[in-house]
């Protein structure tokens, strides 16, 4: 086992973070896990705040997946604002020993789902891990556009990219592409024949 220690500072054992972190955890699973299918449920309410923030979050999650940026991980997506619930809820446990006597706040939710949002984001190359060389392609493609004289010319195509950019094939260039066209960088331009 292998156990990363901060060698630099002295650890009070009153302060070990590693002990207040395991104390903390056994506290809660003590308290609430069992398997008896008889136990107490508990409910644990949430501010209309924090409720109205998790909603804005399940609307822009939403206009994501309508975009179609994101068909690898549509089903993921669509699930998202619950995880970001139960974080929530996590959270909440965390901060109160009783955590159905009070709601879940405002600022436990904006903590859950910007824990969510960073999720999202490691996400997107767990079920995609080609999109991260495309957001690299893309990079360099836009530097090429930026170096770039547009005065005499006012477009391109993807031989003149392949050209200016060696070792990057026809489909890493056309995904590249796509990709600057969906944000808004580059716009496609179709012509007769």
């Amino acid at each position: 086992e292998f156990i990363l220690q901060n060698t630099c500072l002295p650890t009070h054992p009153k302060l070990d973070p590693m002990l207040f972190y395991n104390s903390k955890i056994s506290e809660m699973l003590k308290r609430n896990f069992t398997q008896d299918k008889n136990r107490e449920i508990r409910t644990v309410n949430v501010t209309p705040e924090a409720y109205e923030h998790v909603k804005d979050f399940e609307k822009c999650i939403k206009q994501q997946i309508d975009s179609g940026m994101y068909l690898p991980m549509q089903s993921f997506l669509s699930k998202a604002h619950g995880a970001a619930v139960r974080l929530a809820l996590c959270i909440h446990a965390w901060n109160n020993p009783t955590p159905e006597e009070r709601p879940i706040t405002l600022e436990e939710m904006v903590a859950a789902v910007s824990l969510m949002e960073v999720i999202v984001e490691h996400a997107g190359s767990a079920f995609a891990p080609e999109h991260v060389q495309t957001c690299t392609d893309a990079n360099e493609i836009l530097k090429w556009i930026y170096r770039c004289d547009w005065t005499e010319r006012r477009a391109f195509t993807d031989v003149d990219v392949r050209t200016a950019i060696s070792g990057l094939t026809k489909k890493q260039c056309h995904a590249a592409l796509d990709l600057l066209g969906q944000h808004n960088y580059i716009r496609q331009y179709l012509e007769a024949g």
